[in-house]
């Protein structure tokens, strides 16, 4: 499986778990109706990168302990053992405490989450 990093930038998780030798997990939190008519306004070419877009496949709905759902696609791991993970890391709400850590570093160092572009000019 692929996966979108950054709305565009698709890494291939089947790769990543091969090459790091641990299983991968990518999240969203909301189900999509997909981005193939955005990649054909913002790409002069867009063959390529439709085609990668389109290799990604579904991803799964996972409902967490807390009630709330998590959309996953995983390489190296079962849809059980990706369930027991995420309850585990997910203290409360729907972000795991990785994740959400992570935001706040970010935060914290002037990066803005939705864009990971550096404000008052830190990157």
């Amino acid at each position: 499986y692929q996966y979108i990093i950054s709305l565009y930038n698709i890494i291939d998780v089947d790769v990543l778990a091969q090459k790091s030798g641990l299983p991968v997990l990518c999240l969203t939190y909301k189900e999509s109706k997909g981005i193939e008519d955005a990649i054909k306004r913002h790409f002069e070419d867009p063959d390529g990168r439709l085609e990668e877009y389109r290799r990604l496949g579904r991803s799964i709905p996972i409902l967490l302990h807390t009630g709330y759902k998590a959309h996953v696609r995983k390489a190296f791991i079962s849809d059980a053992d990706s369930k027991l993970v995420l309850d585990a890391f997910t203290l409360q709400g729907g972000v795991p405490e990785p994740i959400r850590l992570a935001r706040l570093l970010a935060r914290s160092k002037g990066m803005d989450s939705s864009t990971r572009r550096g404000k008052k000019g830190l990157r």
